[in-house]
Formats: C-alpha cells, structure tokens, sequence
C-alpha cells in the first residue's frame, strides 16, 4: 500500500469512527464526522434564524470537528511515513480500519445528540 493511500485511510477510518471527546454544549465522546454533521445542520438552521444562538453552535460543532479532524490528519501522515515497507503499512492500516469497526459496534460513543440514548453504537449515532 502507497504512504499515500496508507494516509487517507487512517484518517478516513479514524475521522468516521474513532470515538474521541468534545466539549462545549455537553461533553462527549464521538467521531469528528458526528461533529461536523451537527455543525452542518445547525448551520442550516442558523442561516434563516433570526437569533444568534445557532450560529454560535455551528462555530462550536465544526470547530472541534475540523480541529480533529486536522490533528488525526497529522497523526495519520507521521503514521504513514513511518512505515517503510508498502506490505507493513498495509497491515497496519487494516489493521487499524477493523479494530475501528469492530469497536463501533457496541456503545462506545456517549453523546447527548443521539436519538438512541447517551450511550450509542455508530449505527445509533445515524439516526
């Protein structure tokens, strides 16, 4: 597998599944993608919304998800050149992907945006 490929990979997996915190309107614990959806959302809604509560939420949700999302972007990069032989960096990137999937599988995310209760699965956080 190329550094290239190796890169996105672990960042597309990590930016879609890896459950690391937020902060802000209530704590938590989901993927940088769940942020960024809910910025996206409230950003909607802040567009035809004369208050400026919206939009203060939408600052919030896709500053934290575009924050993590360029810290796992780094990590992702240094991971990647680190690893030399193409065969490794394949193993270690799938190896990474399954471990992900396999874990968001069961509750591991708490979020109070979900609609499945605080303690949900990825399946859960895309209701």
């Amino acid at each position: 597998m190329s550094e290239a490929a190796t890169r996105r990979l672990l960042w597309l997996a990590a930016l879609c599944l890896a459950p690391l915190p937020f902060a802000g309107l209530a704590p938590g614990v989901a993927p940088p993608l769940r942020l960024l959806l809910l910025g996206a959302m409230t950003g909607a809604v802040a567009l035809g919304d004369p208050d400026r509560m919206s939009a203060i939420f939408t600052a919030i949700f896709l500053g934290q998800g575009l924050a993590w999302a360029l810290v796992i972007y780094g990590v992702a990069r240094l991971l990647a050149r680190s690893l030399r032989s193409p065969r490794l960096r394949a193993v270690v990137a799938l190896g990474v992907l399954l471990l992900l999937l396999g874990a968001s599988l069961f509750p591991i995310y708490r979020t109070p945006f979900s609609s499945t209760g605080v303690h949900a699965s990825v399946a859960g956080l895309l209701d």
